[in-house]
């Protein structure tokens, strides 16, 4: 054990020499040279038993002997730790740590019992210090993860969002944790209103995970676009997310649709349509709405292709029937769409429709069916009416 005894004996002898010191302050300085040896080596011995209250004791005893030195002051704080005394453990740490700053067991240890105070910006303090000489050190930085999700508990997202940035900017946190890190980090912005950063971090994520959360992220980030009103770029997510999420593509292609018609935009909402078809092409109703689609658009080609692609699955399909016989009729092809509506009134539920169809190209001659049409409703032989449901 290294001590200052032969350096202090020498200058006692030499300022004795010169008649400094009387002979009752050199006793009284053998003496107090003489409780410090001993009272560390009592304390030595203590640590060694493990006898931690007597640890307390004669270090105690050992500073009314020289000024208070960081190592003492640890001892005595280790020991208040193993009574469970914290308070007291906490005084000792803080006085070593205000001689040397730079004792990184003393640092370590305010940490732990800050972090348990549930303090973390004092935590923060002390831990600093060490991430400042070991800024790679894996236990340290996983320290500094514990104190941004104390901050994240006790609803301090900035405070947290600061720790987790820097984490996830750290090359040494493994790029696993990086990648968690950045998913909490977006859905802190967005819970702040935040969805311009929140996206930013939810790009940062891609390509840096399982098949399975990348398909989670994408659909997440769709949520941020719209709420930024950047709608050009939820289209294209989506239209990423049919190509890799085959159980959810018809979601995707619903939400193109619907995104193409908030926009009043042909294109995205037909790509949505045909999308949605594609994927369930027993589905028929879509298939109309997509034949419907076309039609309006006066693509009558596009909505025959439809059309009988749909009543190929499902020839006796009364809505497509009636939008068939549209097209007949429109085409001059009055035979053939008068056969498709009359073929379509086999449905109770669009028999009327049909009916109305049908009126329209042959107006009835007999007084029975004059008085059916008038109970169906009127209409003009030469003009089409809409087709509004069954």
């Amino acid at each position: 054990m290294r001590t200052n005894f032969p350096r202090i004996l020498i200058v006692v002898v030499g300022l004795a020499t010169y008649g400094v010191f009387d002979s009752q302050a050199q006793e009284e300085f053998v003496s107090t040279v003489d409780s410090v040896r001993k009272y560390r080596f009592l304390g030595k011995t203590a640590r060694d038993k493990g006898e931690i209250q007597a640890i307390i004791d004669y270090y105690s005893e050992l500073l009314k002997y020289q000024k208070p030195d960081r190592r003492t002051l640890f001892y005595i704080g280790r020991a208040h730790l193993g009574l469970g005394d914290q308070e007291g453990a906490k005084g000792a740490f803080l006085h070593a740590a205000a001689i040397d700053s730079s004792h990184a067991n003393t640092a370590l240890s305010l940490f732990q019992i800050f972090s348990a105070e549930t303090k973390p910006d004092s935590a923060w303090l002390f831990l600093e210090r060490l991430l400042k000489a070991k800024p790679s050190d894996p236990r340290l930085l996983g320290y500094r993860r514990n104190i941004a999700d104390l901050h994240r508990r006790q609803s301090h997202p900035r405070a947290a969002l600061l720790h987790y940035e820097e984490l996830v900017d750290n090359k040494a946190v493994p790029a696993g944790v990086r990648t968690e890190l950045a998913e909490l980090i977006a859905v802190l912005y967005s819970d702040l209103g935040d969805a311009q950063s929140a996206l930013a971090w939810r790009r940062r994520t891609l390509g840096q995970e399982g098949e399975g959360n990348q398909i989670e992220t994408l659909r997440k980030m769709v949520d941020l676009q719209l709420e930024t009103q950047d709608f050009k770029a939820a289209f294209a997510t989506l239209r990423q997310l049919t190509q890799i999420d085959s159980a959810g593509r018809y979601s995707h292609f619903l939400r193109m649709a619907e995104i193409g018609e908030r926009r009043r935009n042909d294109g995205m909402k037909l790509a949505g349509l045909e999308g949605m078809a594609s994927v369930q092409p027993d589905d028929l109703e879509t298939v109309a709405t997509l034949a419907e689609y076309h039609i309006q658009g006066e693509r009558s080609e596009a909505a025959m292709h439809w059309i009988d692609r749909g009543l190929g699955r499902q020839p006796e399909h009364a809505h497509l029937l009636i939008l068939r016989g549209d097209l007949l009729y429109e085409a001059g092809s009055e035979d053939d769409a008068v056969a498709s509506f009359e073929s379509a009134m086999a449905d109770p539920n669009w028999a009327a429709v049909a009916q109305q169809r049908i009126w329209q190209i042959r107006p009835p001659e007999t007084e029975e069916e004059k008085l059916k049409r008038q109970f169906f409703g009127g209409g003009t032989p030469d003009k089409i009416s809409e087709v509004s449901g069954g």
